[in-house]
């Protein structure tokens, strides 16, 4: 089988990747977030890393030997209870407390500490380990059936309208129903089910006991489990879809009763947010609790509570800022680089005018300086992508073929000269001013970026390309709306969707085949990747499907990313004070993980002078 290594862990903090693909991972700014879903925002500083390193020691044990996790600044120890963990939040960046309707990246990591999945991810090393949260196993007698065992034990938080009870088969099977129909109560069909395609083949959900819960599909499914496992599949209670589904994009706290490690107990749309420990979890819980501040937006707020311990990590800060914490408090602290979960790409209409005029799309595509944008807005820290991002590592095609093809070139002299004879070929310069949104939380953090864009397509395309800062609530309006292009001279850059699974099969064939759900939103057709895709969806051998999906990759970069243009994925650092210990913090978020695998010791020295 192709090696499927941790890329995030292990070639970040040996080199192997290739440098004309990754660049200088140890030298640039990361935003210490997931960044944006489509459209959404960062995480908290603590939401995504890798495994602990610092420049010198890159396993972060002092001697640059492989290092058993927990992956931490000063060795290993037994992890020890209490303390209230601080981080820093994205701000304002939520959708709606709808899990089955949300794709803000910050509304993930909220329902993973409150929340219970049937199955998640133990791990995403190695490939990933699935172990059961809400089911505590199951069984797969066939290819069209999965049978899930309740786990016994599990209450819902002891807050109204639950109380407390326990969970039943029955919870699970009204989530995996509610996901399938993809409507609300009263039956209206809502196409905000974003991940409805995922419960497409669900034929039937029967309570086969009150342990047991059997799954059957209309067809092979390989891919159920870990749709199981994904980022926002957390289990609501039906009493809470009942009292709150007209009102969960009002963010009501009280709609937040899950049976999760952590009990939300306040919440402002603006950043602030506080948990306490769930004394009834069915595990121990490190975390005393968690509470979020909003300083993303603030960097030199963000670094004056963290070295004042007022916060327990510190990301978005360039590398200059970065290392020279790390001098100044030499073996008191650390830095864990990781891939950020969200790629930096944008997204566009392809089915009408004018984007479905392949040679405007394609110029524009060529235009845009990969590397160039990775050097100045994250000084390299990160490595240019396809439409398979590297955190997806032996799913794509190879580096050395990336490089290859148009868009991707090193010789910036032939993309830029083929990309305006693409233009003119097709008459761009009739279409006149161009207009580009760019989100105000982009804007923000990478200052300039709107006129770093819109100068390079200007610049060589010849139109008058301008900046429109807009929110990403805005963007996420336009996209299901085809407004970025559809006639509009109109499309966008920044952060999209976070990458939710270490598989992109499911992912493409839901975004880019002509007879699935997402469709819509780009509608670039392409037979080749309609027929392959569904091959895939039926086709249990792993090496298969790998060598599939790479020809998957190879079909979206020839039709130009088929609406949505792939450019670069960050590499984002985040420091942490020696005494903050975590076993892994791969690109996906995964704090379901946290109440067990983060902690405090608080018998390290640094502990001192943190606020209690």
């Amino acid at each position: 089988m192709r090696n499927r290594e941790n890329y995030w862990t292990r070639r970040i903090a040996s080199g192997r990747v290739s440098r004309r693909r990754f660049m200088s991972g140890t030298a640039g700014i990361g935003t210490g977030a997931a960044g944006l879903a489509l459209v959404g925002c960062g995480n908290d500083d603590d939401d995504n890393g890798a495994a602990a390193s610092t420049p010198d020691d890159p396993n972060g044990n002092g001697n640059g030997e492989p290092e058993p996790t927990p992956a931490n600044g000063n060795g290993n120890g037994q992890p020890q209870q209490g303390g209230i963990q601080r981080l820093s939040s994205a701000d304002a960046t939520y959708d709606t407390f709808d899990a089955d309707r949300s794709r803000f990246t910050p509304f993930a990591a909220m329902l993973g500490r409150s929340h219970l999945g049937i199955v998640h991810y133990r791990t995403f090393e190695d490939g990933g380990e699935l172990e059961g949260g809400m089911a505590e196993d199951w069984e797969i007698p066939d290819e069209t059936t999965v049978t899930l065992r309740l786990r016994p034990g599990v209450q819902w938080h002891n807050k109204p309208p639950l109380d407390g009870r326990a969970t039943t088969v029955e919870d699970m099977q009204f989530f995996i129903e509610r996901n399938r129909d993809g409507t609300l109560l009263d039956g209206t069909e809502d196409s905000s089910f974003w991940r409805q395609a995922q419960y497409a083949t669900v034929e039937s959900v029967d309570v086969t006991d009150e342990e047991t819960l059997t799954v059957t599909f209309s067809q092979p499914n390989p891919f159920f489990l870990g749709t199981l496992a994904g980022s926002y599949a957390k289990v609501q209670a039906p009493e809470i879809i009942e009292e709150y589904e007209g009102q969960f994009r009002d963010l009501p706290v009280e709609a937040m009763v899950g049976a999760g490690a952590f009990m939300l107990e306040s919440f402002d749309p603006e950043g602030r947010a506080e948990w306490v420990r769930n004394p009834d979890f069915y595990e121990d819980v490190n975390f005393d609790g968690i509470e979020l501040v909003p300083l993303f937006a603030d960097t030199a707020a963000r670094q004056s509570a963290f070295l004042q311990k007022d916060i327990d990590a510190l990301g978005g800060i360039d590398m200059d800022q970065l290392n020279q914490h790390l001098e100044d408090y030499e073996g008191e602290m650390y830095n864990t680089p990781s891939f950020s979960a969200n790629p930096v790409a944008g997204t566009y209409y392809g089915g009408a005018p004018p984007w479905n005029d392949e040679r405007l799309i394609g110029a524009i595509f060529r235009t845009i300086d990969r590397r160039l944008l990775l050097e100045q807005l994250v000084q390299g820290s990160g490595a240019i992508s396809g439409n398979i991002p590297p955190t997806q590592v032996g799913w794509g095609i190879p580096d050395s073929e990336l490089i290859t093809l148009p868009g991707y070139l090193e010789d910036r002299d032939e993309e830029l000269a083929e990309a305006r004879a693409m233009w003119d070929a097709a008459d761009g310069e009739s279409l006149g001013e161009i207009i580009v949104d760019i989100p105000d939380i982009f804007e923000g953090l990478y200052g300039g970026v709107s006129e770093i864009i819109t100068g390079m397509l200007h610049e060589n395309l010849g139109n008058e390309f301008t900046a429109d800062v807009v929110t990403y609530t805005t963007i996420n309006g336009k996209i299901p709306d085809q407004a970025y292009g559809n006639g509009n001279n109109n499309i966008w850059y920044g952060w999209i969707s976070d990458v939710q699974s270490l598989e992109p099969t499911l992912s493409i064939w839901q975004t880019y085949n002509s007879e699935a759900p997402g469709f819509f939103q780009f509608g670039v057709e392409i037979p080749e990747l309609d027929e392959l895709t569904n091959d895939a969806m039926v086709e249990f051998d792993l090496e298969r499907r790998m060598e599939m999906s790479q020809d998957m990759e190879r079909l979206l970069l020839e039709h130009w990313g088929a609406g949505i243009p792939y450019n670069f994925l960050q590499i984002n650092n985040t420091l942490r004070w020696n005494y903050y210990h975590l076993r892994e913090e791969p690109p996906f978020p995964n704090t379901h993980n946290h109440y067990r695998d983060h902690w405090f010791n608080q018998d390290d020295p640094t502990w001192e002078g943190r606020r209690s």
